[in-house]
């Protein structure tokens, strides 16, 4: 089970950017100033989003890793 959680979040953050770039390979083709802007906002909330799934990820592998040595010391 623990595999399959941290590979979920794996996959998570890797989503994320490639939704990221979409949206910028879209606001490219059709930029406008109001475009920018919602760029900057979607980017904003992405990286955001990323972050959060990246250390949600850490913080996962590394409770396995501590209750692992915990059951074998």
């Amino acid at each position: 089970m623990g595999y399959n959680v941290s590979k979920n979040l794996a996959t998570a953050s890797e989503a994320i950017a490639e939704v990221k770039s979409v949206i910028e390979s879209d606001a490219n083709a059709h930029m406008t100033a109001e475009w920018g802007t919602h760029l900057q906002k979607a980017n904003e909330h992405l990286e955001e989003l990323k972050t959060t799934m990246d250390n949600a990820k850490t913080a996962y592998d590394n409770a396995v890793a501590k209750n692992s040595d915990d059951k074998y010391v």
